[in-house]
């Protein structure tokens, strides 16, 4: 039985080789010569088609040798058997036990081959009925439904809508981010197949935001509402011309506790090809001292921890 069973699983794969040979013509003749590409256009074909996957030490242990000494996990044979067509490993074996049997029956026989055929071909076609019906309705029920979720944005303070530099990014495990287009509502919307939803939420002057959702329904709508980065913002203001010396002075008081001593400061070309660092007194120095180099700053992007400032990205707008 152990070896009827191999035989069976190396027609699998002769099979599964010619399945993919039908969408990939360039594919190396033989399975067993198969390398990076090819395993990972089976393992891209298995996910679109079954939802399955197999690893490449999967592959490389199971369909690349010649030969096998035995069979695969009874999951992983349903798994191709559907990719093939059939409803599962126990169908493939029936279909392919049914054709060999036709094949060997006594040519001398004719009249009683003819209607063994045909009882063996309505058996195959009743089957391959009930696989196919059985593969709509699987689809049917296993294929994931589309999300649709509107984010819109605001300010926590005035309730006005964020839509001026501001980055949403879509995180989606084993995918980089994906930037995600907002209107000018302040408004954007996700299409998923994953319930689970994860946002970063970046805008000029406000907190960076990870947003974390499980989605229930197939259409929702949620508002956002988004905190000001204080220090960031005031960090511009100071930096604005026209300060007395008395308002200088208290500038200078609240930088210092604002800046943690370790702080790293950049300053960005607008150009984006060069940089600048300071230490928390030189920064200090250059925007309270009465002749001043750094004025009208855009802060990119400010780092905290115990509610000082440890990381500060910024560039000088021209005046």
């Amino acid at each position: 039985m152990q070896n009827e069973a191999l035989q069976h699983f190396k027609t699998l794969k002769v099979k599964l080789q010619a399945e993919m040979q039908e969408q990939h013509p360039y594919f190396a003749s033989e399975i067993h010569d198969w390398k990076s590409q090819e395993i990972t256009a089976l393992q891209e074909a298995l996910k679109q088609k079954v939802q399955g996957y197999v690893s490449e030490k999967w592959f490389y242990t199971h369909l690349k040798p010649r030969q096998n000494e035995k069979l695969p996990r009874i999951d992983m044979l349903n798994m191709l058997s559907r990719f093939i067509g059939y409803e599962g490993w126990q169908d493939f074996i029936f279909q392919h036990s049914v054709a060999e049997q036709v094949e060997i029956l006594p040519q001398k026989d004719e009249q009683k081959l003819k209607k063994s055929n045909r009882v063996v071909w309505k058996g195959v076609l009743g089957s391959v009925v009930l696989v196919t019906i059985g593969i709509l309705v699987w689809a049917m029920i296993s294929k994931p439904s589309d999300f649709e979720v509107r984010f819109c944005f605001q300010d926590a303070d005035t309730q006005q809508p964020v839509a001026k530099d501001i980055e949403v990014l879509l995180l989606k495990e084993g995918e980089s981010p994906q930037l995600q287009k907002v209107n000018r509502q302040g408004c954007v919307k996700i299409t998923s197949q994953q319930k689970r939803l994860v946002l970063v939420v970046k805008a000029r002057y406000y907190q960076t935001d990870t947003i974390i959702r499980q989605v229930s329904r197939q259409k929702s709508e949620e508002l956002i509402k988004l905190k000001k980065d204080d220090y960031a913002l005031l960090i511009h203001l100071i930096s604005k011309p026209g300060k007395t010396a008395r308002e200088k002075q208290q500038r200078r008081k609240q930088l210092e506790k604002m800046i943690d001593e370790e702080a790293q400061i950049f300053q960005v070309d607008e150009s984006g090809l060069g940089v600048e660092l300071y230490n928390k007194e030189e920064f200090i120095d250059q925007l309270s001292l009465p002749i001043r180099s750094l004025q009208n700053l855009e802060i990119i992007e400010t780092k905290y921890r115990n509610n000082r400032i440890v990381l500060l990205r910024f560039l000088q707008k021209e005046n």
